[in-house]
């Protein structure tokens, strides 16, 4: 069969997670992904719990469906050997410092010389422009920045991060997004292009689109921490007897369906909550919270999703890791995969999340070794020979 991006090439330069799950999603639709590393290994390999490959976990969920190859492209050597590849590749993924790109001659300028129709993604921090364009960033510090941690957590708590690294992931869904929108365009024009994602633009982006820029420049109004309430709808956390549920009331029809769900119709008729906006007012959710709390203490989390599912309320039980695993959902999905990494054994990996009628995606290889591939991309791609393989080995090139 078939796949939606075979026989698109990507030289995949970056580390860490934003490039490195959007080389994976390439790679997924059927793209063939050459991860380069140092000749020394790349610092993300080690990052995390190891492996007893003496690999990081993170690495091999991250790099599986990827071939690899070793290259030092900060030397004049290595840069010209990249450059041989860049003249054979559809897309360059790059996710370093504004100045280190620079100093690598990744600029963009500097590969379209090479080939007119080359695609590079580069991700950073604060984007290729700007007065903090050189600034090191981090998913935190994206949180930090956009104001993302100004509005999670508790009233009465500090500013906090989210626990999942939500700003990192998206940045590389947009990535992936560009890399596909600019091969199209290539395609259609035969021209490659610059695509300019960053973590704070993607920070900042959900947060024009959480409301949170329209409350201040409109109403001067500043979004704050609400805990698990949502800001002018209702929805909240309550605890049963053996856990936590978490219930989303944000629209008409299913506040009646609640109602209903819960033995209390004559709240259909309390002004206070006939609209949205009324039961997102705060002293009106204080009211619900009290309502829902006392309802959902008295049943299991079990009993409360039952009886709010079969209502057509929104609601879900709260889980932990282990629970969220063992839910039957999750494995009728697919969104658990295991691979036979080398050295390791089975490793659960992430599965493919895009799921295509006509082109599925597919999980093929284990993330490589350092230089798995060198052979393979080097005298099959470039036409060297095995002597000039070990000549730029035993220079510490590849």
């Amino acid at each position: 069969m078939q796949h939606v991006l075979e026989g698109i090439k990507v030289l995949d330069l970056s580390q860490h997670v934003s490039g490195p799950y959007c080389s994976l999603l390439l790679a997924d639709m059927g793209a063939e992904v050459i991860r380069i590393d140092p000749p020394g290994g790349s610092q993300d390999s080690e990052f995390g719990p190891m492996a007893p490959s003496g690999y990081s976990y993170n690495y091999i969920g991250k790099a599986r469906n990827k071939k690899g190859i070793s290259l030092d492209i900060s030397v004049p050597q290595g840069r010209d050997i990249f450059y041989q590849l860049v003249s054979r590749s559809d897309i360059v993924l790059e996710n370093f410092p504004v100045d280190i790109k620079k100093k690598r001659g990744l600029e963009y300028e500097k590969l379209v010389e090479v080939n007119a129709a080359i695609i590079l993604v580069s991700i950073s921090g604060f984007g290729l422009t700007g007065p903090d364009a050189n600034r090191t960033c981090f998913d935190t510090i994206a949180q930090a920045f956009t104001g993302v941690m100004s509005i999670t957590g508790y009233p009465d708590g500090p500013p906090t991060r989210c626990g999942v690294a939500w700003i990192d992931y998206s940045t590389a869904l947009h990535a992936a997004v560009g890399a596909l929108g600019a091969v199209r365009y290539r395609d259609k024009t035969g021209k490659g292009q610059l695509v300019d994602v960053s973590l704070v633009d993607t920070a900042f982006n959900l947060m024009v689109m959480r409301q949170a820029v329209t409350d201040y420049r409109l109403y001067g109004i500043e979004q704050t921490r609400t805990g698990n309430r949502l800001s002018y709808v209702y929805a909240n956390s309550f605890l049963a007897k053996d856990g936590w549920v978490f219930i989303s009331i944000i629209r008409d029809g299913i506040w009646r369906k609640a109602a209903r769900a819960i033995g209390r119709e004559d709240l259909q008729s309390d002004t206070r909550f006939a609209s949205i906006s009324g039961r997102g007012t705060p002293e009106n959710q204080d009211k619900l919270d009290e309502i829902f709390s006392s309802w959902v203490a008295e049943k299991t989390t079990s009993e409360v999703i039952r009886v709010l599912s079969e209502a057509g309320v929104p609601c879900a039980r709260i889980n932990s890791v282990a629970e969220a695993i063992a839910e039957p959902q999750i494995a009728s999905r697919g969104i658990v995969a295991e691979i036979d990494q080398p050295g390791v054994g089975k490793v659960a990996v992430c599965g493919t999340v895009v799921k295509m009628s006509e082109s599925p995606g597919r999980i093929e290889r284990p993330a490589p070794v350092l230089g798995e591939h060198n052979e393979e991309i080097y005298c099959g791609l470039l036409g060297y020979t095995s002597e000039r393989l070990a000549d730029l080995k035993a220079a510490r090139i590849i």
